[in-house]
């Protein structure tokens, strides 16, 4: 069943879209709202996610840097709006080589995002031969993801606030969610992570059983949450490209659990 944003969300979304087009310095192709509030399922605290998608000259990198400057200049020229809002920035090369990939903003934005605006691309957008490259890169965001709920699991946690423990769970969702990335499984927030890792067991059961192993040492905390972090690490580096996007943190991998060999 299709679901729609709130009319509130909409209207703030469809004048930010607006704004972002204008200061866009004709750049901008496509802004796309997805996310909870493009699927009326947000709540108070929720983030109003925003894709926009740039033409720019072809770089192989994706447009990184020129994306990042788009985006620093579109947040300095919009000031506070008035939703907290996840404003993302894509080269055309890189959204059309994304937006196919499970576990990616690209993916969400087309297949349940609201479309505020649109423009014809001008040139054909420069896709890569394979799509390991854009994977290991999704694979990445979701791992600096869980690394950084576990960080606000620790520091919650030293100051004795219950809030840590919300953190160490997202943070372990997300360390799960890397892994079925990487294999192009689909999951859900709403999922169990135990019925995740019995579907992770059919794909890769040496992974599903070193987070079940994880799992099972401690109750949910920093600690719990650092365990499975190091877990979805040392699984993650044993492919070859993946490690190259990983590369950082290779030292943090915890090859005692079994799962690093």
């Amino acid at each position: 069943m299709q679901r729609f944003p709130h009319e509130r969300d909409l209207r703030v979304a469809k004048e930010l879209s607006r704004r972002i087009v204008e200061c866009g310095g004709g750049k901008v192709r496509r802004v796309v709202m997805f996310g909870s509030r493009a699927v009326g399922g947000a709540h108070d605290s929720s983030d109003l996610d925003l894709i926009v998608v740039v033409e720019i000259p072809y770089d192989p990198s994706g447009g990184v840097r020129e994306c990042n400057e788009i985006r620093a200049h579109i947040v300095r020229t919009l000031g506070l709006p008035p939703l907290k809002t996840d404003l993302s920035v894509r080269s055309i090369d890189q959204f059309e080589a994304a937006k196919g990939v499970i576990g990616g903003a690209e993916r969400l934005a087309v297949t349940e995002g609201v479309e505020l605006f649109c423009a014809p691309y001008t040139r054909a957008p420069v896709l890569p031969p394979s799509q390991q490259g854009t994977i290991a890169g999704i694979v990445r965001s979701w791992f600096e993801s869980a690394l950084k709920f576990a960080e606000d699991s620790a520091t919650f946690e030293a100051a004795n606030d219950s809030t840590s423990v919300l953190a160490a769970f997202r943070s372990i969702q997300k360390s799960i969610t890397a892994v079925c990335v990487h294999h192009q499984m689909e999951t859900s927030k709403a999922e169990p992570i135990n019925q995740v890792l019995q579907r992770l067991t059919e794909i890769d059961e040496e992974a599903a059983n070193a987070f079940r192993s994880a799992l099972g040492c401690t109750a949910m905390s920093f600690n719990l949450a650092d365990r499975v972090l190091r877990v979805a690490l040392s699984l993650l580096i044993r492919d070859e490209l993946t490690a190259r996007y990983l590369r950082r943190w290779e030292h943090f991998a915890l090859h005692e659990t079994g799962a690093g060999g």
